[in-house]
């Protein structure tokens, strides 16, 4: 296991969750840091990691160690969000992910520097994805 992150390895964690022609648009990391741990000394400990991919059919949240294993993964289809923007941050920005009908919200730090390419163009691209996927009309059964 790499101590760094890399954009290969971040890959080789991707690739097993894309079904059939699915293709990777937009990937990147981040931190879901809940407000209490801020508070608190050790809040640090409470952290999550996560790669976050937006494909041309869903969003995959990556669910990572320290060490850059895996450790959870969950992904919702693009047409299920009711949400997705990047609020303001200095040097971190949120990246909110939200589908209320399913009850699913992740509001994760995207960081301005990373060892990925594109971290936080990769989060502007996933809001600009979703509001294309909202302005299409329902496809018909």
């Amino acid at each position: 296991m790499p101590l760094r992150l890399t954009e290969e390895h971040a890959n080789t964690l991707i690739q097993p969750h894309l079904n059939a022609g699915e293709e990777i648009l937009f990937k990147g990391h981040g931190i879901e840091r809940p407000w209490w741990t801020y508070i608190i000394r050790i809040g640090a400990f409470f952290w999550k990691y996560y790669i976050v991919v937006g494909t041309n059919q869903r969003v995959m949240l990556i669910q990572v160690s320290t060490l850059w294993k895996e450790k959870a993964f969950e992904s919702v289809d693009w047409k299920d969000l009711d949400r997705v923007e990047v609020t303001w941050g200095v040097f971190m920005k949120p990246l909110v992910l939200q589908a209320s009908a399913l009850k699913w919200k992740h509001k994760i730090d995207i960081p301005r520097f990373s060892p990925i390419k594109g971290n936080l163009e990769a989060a502007l691209g996933m809001v600009a994805q979703w509001q294309k996927q909202k302005a299409l009309p329902a496809a018909s059964a």
